[in-house]
């Protein structure tokens, strides 16, 4: 399947959720200190859909808001890294502000959880916070598979189904309070319907790479 009309479908309304995409690389984050020996390391290297790599800088904004003047557009929302040359550097903050946070259940129906959480695109900008592109992880050849961040209020099992328009999302998540690695499994069943797997278990087997969606 096509990576970007996979991601369209499996992002678009999910975006809270996905991209996410925060990973572990030359940054001295908590988050890193406490990673498991389960989780596959991430390449910090940035590449081009077609497989070469991206060379550009900028800065990286997790979630946001979107706005367009005179065919400008530009991007509002927690600084949590850069790129140089192509090479990511994140910074994930140990606490997220209340103003970021959104109720996990809202955005998913069909979930009865209190618990409240972060996470969305995440967009690289230039220095005049001009938007570059979006980022994911994922492999450079397999579309259905992808990881990242999510930051959750507090500690708790999430078990439920969300079907959202097109799709359907099944969570199995053990999270702790803070940023949790999630991997995220699309799947394209016989009657053409996608259902995408949200876990706190390592699902990935490959090498994960940063790209970018301009």
């Amino acid at each position: 399947m096509n990576r970007v009309k996979f991601l369209s479908k499996i992002t678009l309304t999910a975006s809270l959720l996905l991209a996410l995409v925060l990973t572990v690389s030359c940054s001295s984050n908590k988050e890193e200190e406490e990673t498991t020996e389960q989780d596959p390391p991430i390449n910090p290297q940035i590449y081009n859909l077609d497989g070469s790599p991206y060379a550009g800088s900028g800065t990286i904004e997790l979630s946001g808001n979107y706005a367009c003047d005179g065919g400008n557009c530009t991007w509002t929302g927690l600084n949590v890294g850069s790129a140089a040359n192509g090479i990511i550097t994140l910074n994930l903050p140990e606490n997220v502000p209340a103003e970021f946070l959104g109720n996990f259940s809202d955005a998913f129906k069909g979930c009865n959880t209190d618990v409240k959480v972060f996470s969305g695109d995440v967009i690289l900008t230039n220095d005049s916070r001009e938007y570059l592109g979006k980022l994911t992880i994922g492999y450079m050849d397999k579309t259905q598979e992808e990881t990242g961040y999510i930051y959750f209020s507090k500690a708790e099992k999430i078990t439920c189904e969300s079907q959202q328009e097109g799709y359907k999302i099944v969570f199995n998540m053990n999270v702790k309070k803070g940023w949790n690695r999630v991997y995220i499994q699309g799947k394209v069943m016989a009657d053409n319907s996608i259902v995408a797997d949200f876990t706190t278990n390592n699902i990935l087997t490959k090498e994960l790479t940063w790209l970018i969606i301009k």
